[in-house]
């Protein structure tokens, strides 16, 4: 995997191997009517945008980023612009900010100022801690940026957004959230799997939340489309208190997944 030119697009990563010399990639994407016209412009910048970040995280693979003692310098949090039916989501979210702050741990997040992000974005800021959001132009409006961010990112597309975070952070914590939530944790978990970066990703399983999810991926591995290697890449924990150090102490595997890679003949 050490050779290979890489082309990302949206939340899926292809590769092309070294001497493959004919191979192409057809994109199919609808242009949102917040983007205009010159749609091309925005999947040009998008896809270079892609190959400079996976460049960067190619380069910076083998150098886990971490503080003295095992801390982390930054971490992405993914988690819903809503806030949940309860008040006890939001207040894990701020709780959630809160810690990584009183451990001087920067805070990567989306930007929004409402819901689940807001909430983790005020935790921080209330221990005084380092917070960056990364937010796209059509989302930076008053009713959703964050007003206390100063260290604010405005991109272009969602692409340009996730593959920002993701070079900004050390690794990366899904807190209850929907479409959104899994879309960035599953990228992150498939860039892993991919060996284009060796950083951790967790799961805050608060009160059962993802469940179904971990249950998913063990019936995945138990049919055979991926292995026990890789599904052991997401770390789970009910706390923040037990999922860091965790996080912490995970390691990639040394093989990669294209053990289950095969071709098979179908008789009919």
């Amino acid at each position: 995997m050490e050779d290979c030119a890489t082309l990302v697009a949206g939340s899926a990563a292809f590769v092309k191997p070294d001497g493959v010399k004919n191979m192409s990639l057809t994109i199919t994407m609808a242009r949102p009517r917040t983007m205009g016209t010159d749609f091309g412009t925005h999947v040009t910048r998008a896809l270079a945008g892609a190959r400079s970040i996976v460049r960067r995280l190619r380069l910076r693979r083998g150098k886990r980023s971490l503080k003295r003692g095992g801390m982390f310098k930054s971490l992405a949090v993914y988690c819903g612009s809503s806030p949940g039916n309860e008040t006890r989501y939001v207040q894990l979210a701020y709780h959630a900010g809160a810690l990584l702050a009183r451990r001087g741990i920067q805070l990567v997040y989306g930007g929004g100022g409402v819901g689940m992000m807001g909430a983790v974005a005020d935790g921080a800021l209330s221990q005084g801690g380092e917070v960056t959001g990364v937010i796209p132009t059509f989302l930076n409006t008053i009713e959703l940026l964050h007003p206390g961010v100063t260290d604010m990112r405005v991109v272009t597309t969602m692409h340009e957004r996730k593959l920002l975070m993701v070079d900004l952070a050390d690794g990366y914590i899904a807190l209850p959230g929907g479409f959104g939530t899994l879309d960035e944790l599953f990228e992150v978990l498939t860039w892993s799997q991919l060996d284009i970066h060796n950083r951790p990703a967790g799961i805050l399983n608060v009160d059962g939340y993802y469940d179904g999810i971990l249950a998913c991926l063990d019936g995945m591995v138990a049919r055979g489309f991926l292995r026990a290697e890789d599904r052991a890449r997401l770390v789970a924990a009910d706390t923040m208190e037990a999922l860091l150090p965790a996080m912490e102490d995970w390691r990639a595997p040394e093989t990669l997944k294209f053990s289950l890679a095969r071709r098979v003949k179908v008789l009919e």
